[in-house]
């Protein structure tokens, strides 16, 4: 098939700020728990450029929720992380409708900062000592609900 090109264009992606631990098995027979989705927790906000009219950017952070159930969670065993990241990002809104870009920000987008963010703990993982871990796909649709929701 031939590729058309996107009206998204993905500028850069940036790693603003890592907060990383490993904390250890208390048994040398355990298995790693796998982190439970609840237990990720990712806020987002969208700021549009006050120079260029056609750019913008999306700042996230990916955490585990360390807060949850207190001493429970900040003792499992396995990665505690928070990570802040920012993809900057330019759009051609020519021949597009307001709900065409909304659409483009929030299904391509948002994946593409989610998917960055992914790849960078999927990197940083395999050299820590309970090996590769790969952020679990998202339910995008709920993420964008709960943020319109806040917002309310």
């Amino acid at each position: 098939m031939k590729v058309e090109k996107s009206a998204l264009e993905l500028e850069n992606f940036f790693v603003i700020g890592f907060n990383w631990a490993c904390v250890p098995l208390k048994d040398f027979e355990s298995e790693l728990p796998e982190l439970p989705i609840e237990l990720i927790d990712i806020e987002f906000e969208i700021f549009n450029s006050s120079i260029e009219e056609n750019q913008f950017k999306i700042s996230m952070i990916v955490s585990t929720n360390d807060e949850l159930n207190e001493d429970d969670v900040k003792n499992r065993p396995g990665y505690h992380f928070t990570i802040l990241a920012e993809s900057h990002f330019k759009i051609n809104k020519e021949g597009l409708t307001e709900d065409n870009i909304h659409s483009i920000v929030s299904y391509s987008a948002m994946p593409m900062i989610i998917n960055s963010i992914r790849m960078f703990i999927l990197n940083h993982s395999s050299y820590c000592p309970f090996g590769q871990w790969v952020l679990p796909s998202i339910n995008l649709n709920d993420l964008l609900k709960k943020k319109t929701e806040t917002k309310i």
